[in-house]
């Protein structure tokens, strides 16, 4: 079955330092957030601010930004990714594009983590799917605050506990993975991310129109 997209905002995106391997040459890896989202795959949509070839001409390289609300995704894609890097390389930023690909985390030396996306698919999109999209991520950003409130509540803390007060059974494990990595998550924190996503649709908040 393929893995769910997620909608997640790149702020949350990238706190995350847990990354869990399936075991096995197919088996999906995961990078899990500290509000418990555990993310193979995931769709953002954002301005794209940049795009350039850090490669060749002869094997490029494609690396882009997508700018939400709350932060900036960064993608990359080569030859292993040739429908997105064929969009990427026609690309005249800054426009409106989504985004649906793998998760993927690079810890180049002990306590340093970058996160990034490995694109599967990139699309010019309006502005009105943007809004939608960061309502989205507002309702998914949501819902994880409220069960890893509840969470943070329990003791012990348990799948099963977070299953039994309505958590859905993979947002659960996922919370249990987060607590026992990043401890006592700042709700915080993520609740400022959420307003700013809400303030952010609000037509005097807007710092961006890309032409028609």
């Amino acid at each position: 079955m393929r893995e769910v997209a997620w909608r997640l905002f790149a702020g949350e995106y990238n706190d995350a330092t847990l990354e869990l391997n399936g075991g096995g040459e197919r088996a999906p890896s995961y990078i899990v957030t500290p509000l418990g989202a555990k993310v193979n795959r995931i769709f953002v949509v954002g301005v794209i601010t940049d795009v350039e070839n850090v490669g060749t001409d002869l094997q490029p390289m494609w690396r882009a930004r997508v700018a939400d609300p709350t932060g900036t995704f960064h993608l990359y894609a080569g030859q292993f990714q040739p429908e997105a890097s064929a969009m990427l390389s026609k690309l005249k930023p800054p426009v409106f594009g989504a985004v649906v690909g793998k998760s993927r985390i690079y810890a180049p030396e002990a306590g340093t983590t970058y996160t990034s996306i490995r694109p599967e698919r990139v699309k010019i999109v309006s502005e009105a799917v943007r809004d939608y999209w960061i309502l989205e991520a507002c309702r998914s950003l949501r819902r994880r605050i409220d069960a890893m409130a509840e969470a943070q509540k329990m003791d012990p803390l348990t799948k099963e506990g977070l299953v039994q007060i309505g958590v859905k059974e993979a947002i659960a494990e996922g919370i249990v993975q987060a607590a026992n990595h990043y401890g006592k998550a700042d709700l915080a924190r993520y609740s400022a991310m959420l307003v700013e996503g809400l303030r952010y649709l609000l037509p005097e908040y807007r710092e961006f129109r890309p032409p028609e």
